[in-house]
């Protein structure tokens, strides 16, 4: 955001709650930062009123938005049309309009598997490839988790579902079959414990831990081992309390900023077709997670 003038454009993020986002904090930085006459607001509202949402997004010409809890699959009706991903996962992060002409196709998208894996191999460099000889634990089976999921299982790992319900888990695993040709497993949380010597990596497509509920963990310290790889794609608080209990016991652990960093920066690619390369968004995704860092004075907005 440069100036506030009868040009600027309108961007956001719709949830609810919404405190929690930092979403606001990056792009506006990034906006700021390339000189785009654009402003990127959080904007909170009951469930009930989402349809009257997406209305306004179209009446007021937003370039786009992201869509974050409790909105991500409730959203999918009033859409015009999604991409190969989000029919799969069932969830939508991002909106945008159909070759960047406001007011045409009304697009979603989700760009949370890819800022998960971005982030997962900045973290753990070039020597860490995800292969067949990688466990992975992935809990959860909301619209986040399957997004992960079915990258995971594209490339190939060795991949089990942790989920609290049974059916659900069973699901997503059928799903993942037909479409990329795998087989993973499933689990209870309670069982976990029982593959747990076997896991690798464990990653959290949960909301538990978010702010405000920040002393809740999706698993307890005794269902995790030194050996693992912890990653939690929560980033408000950066450092959970599972990350916080993992790394008590030795685990090595990624927090979930650089995840936020990566996805806002494919969805900001999605918007400004201009900033689309790889090397683009790759650059743009260093700079966001930079303004987080730096951003101590509103840590929670």
């Amino acid at each position: 955001m440069t100036q506030i003038n009868g040009k600027t454009k309108l961007l956001g993020v719709f949830g609810y709650p919404i405190e929690h986002s930092r979403s606001p904090v990056m792009q506006n930085a990034l906006l700021k930062h390339l000189q785009i006459n654009a402003s990127y607001l959080p904007f909170s509202f009951l469930p009930e009123h989402l349809s009257d949402a997406v209305q306004a997004f179209r009446t007021l010409g937003f370039i786009g938005a992201n869509i974050t809890i409790p909105f991500k699959e409730k959203i999918i009706p009033f859409i015009d049309e999604l991409d190969s991903l989000s029919h799969f996962t069932g969830s939508v992060n991002t909106l945008y309009w159909k070759d960047g002409i406001i007011g045409s196709t009304l697009m979603g998208t989700t760009t949370d598997p890819y800022g998960a894996i971005f982030n997962l191999q900045n973290a753990l460099g070039s020597s860490f490839q995800l292969d067949s000889s990688v466990n992975v634990a992935l809990l959860g089976n909301g619209g986040a988790a399957r997004a992960i999921a079915f990258v995971l299982a594209q490339k190939g790992v060795s991949l089990t579902i942790v989920s609290r319900n049974q059916a659900k888990g069973e699901a997503l695993v059928d799903d993942l079959t037909q479409a990329t040709s795998t087989k993973p497993k499933t689990i209870l949380f309670q069982d976990f414990e029982s593959i747990t010597e076997k896991i690798d990596l464990v990653i959290n497509a949960t909301s538990v831990g978010m702010s405000p509920s920040i002393n809740e963990t999706p698993l307890l310290k005794n269902q995790i081992r030194s050996h693992q790889i912890i990653y939690d794609i929560v980033y408000n608080p950066p450092e959970t309390l599972f990350l916080k209990e993992a790394k008590a016991i030795g685990c090595k652990v990624i927090q979930g900023t650089g995840m936020l960093a990566a996805q806002g920066a494919a969805s900001f690619a999605k918007w400004f077709p201009a900033y689309s390369t790889e090397e683009n968004i790759l650059k743009n995704a260093l700079f966001m997670n930079n303004a987080l860092i730096q951003d101590v004075e509103i840590p929670n907005v």
